[in-house]
């Protein structure tokens, strides 16, 4: 049994708690084990959930014992809040200071080239693309692909852009993708890229009657 004053575990033989030596009675036989729980608090640190569930159960009979896995639970949960919260900074600054060192271009450029303008914003105010010619040939062994394009920064800014373009079919099924990258043009400078090199060429015949356009422009400033 307890000591119904300070919790001690008594063998039964003893009139007289041999911790706090408060008198022992037969009715203490019974009394449950209601001290602080350093194995609940530490269930319900590495376990929120299951601290919870203790709480709920033991609530009523072991109050304290109950108090222990809670207030573990609750610590627990905060802990993981907060170090879910400080990860992703770190895994983003991370990803951030990646790609700055591999473009050279700082992380709130990063930002914007990410979010970014919408692509008929881009288009409207930042850069003029041209789709010209197309060509395909025949090296011997397989047909070769590609569709000049001319990409011109018509802003006042030196700008990056990052454009994406479909060719489509004449029923409007989708042929091939292609994404293009022109690095820091200058106000009104010009580039010429070349797309669909890498397209699959037995649709050769296919891209000589599809149509072209841009479905995405995005655009990062870069001074």
């Amino acid at each position: 049994m307890y000591c119904s004053r300070c919790g001690e575990y008594q063998n039964g033989n003893e009139a007289y708690c041999q911790n706090c030596g408060a008198p022992l009675t037969v009715a203490q036989d019974n009394t449950p084990d209601d001290r602080s729980s350093p194995g609940f608090a530490a269930l319900g640190f590495f376990f929120p959930l299951v601290g919870l569930i203790l709480f709920a159960v033991f609530d009523s009979k072991q109050p304290r014992r109950a108090k222990s896995a809670g207030k573990g639970a609750l610590i627990g949960f905060i802990v993981k809040v907060v170090l879910t919260v400080l990860f992703t900074v770190i895994y983003t600054t991370g990803v951030l200071n990646l790609i700055q060192k591999t473009t050279g271009v700082d992380s709130s450029q990063i930002v914007d080239f990410v979010a970014g303008e919408s692509t008929s914003e881009v288009l409207d105010k930042y850069v003029d693309i041209s789709l010209d010619k197309l060509h395909i040939s025949n090296n011997g062994v397989y047909n070769e692909i590609s569709l000049d394009v001319t990409l011109k920064n018509k802003s006042d800014k030196r700008c990056s852009f990052d454009i994406t373009i479909e060719a489509v079919t004449p029923n409007g099924e989708r042929l091939a993708t292609d994404t293009l990258y022109a690095d820091r043009l200058m106000p009104g400078q010009s580039i010429h890229l070349e797309a669909f090199q890498y397209a699959d060429p037995q649709y050769a015949t296919a891209f000589k009657t599809a149509r072209y356009r841009v479905i995405e422009a995005r655009k990062v400033i870069t001074e």
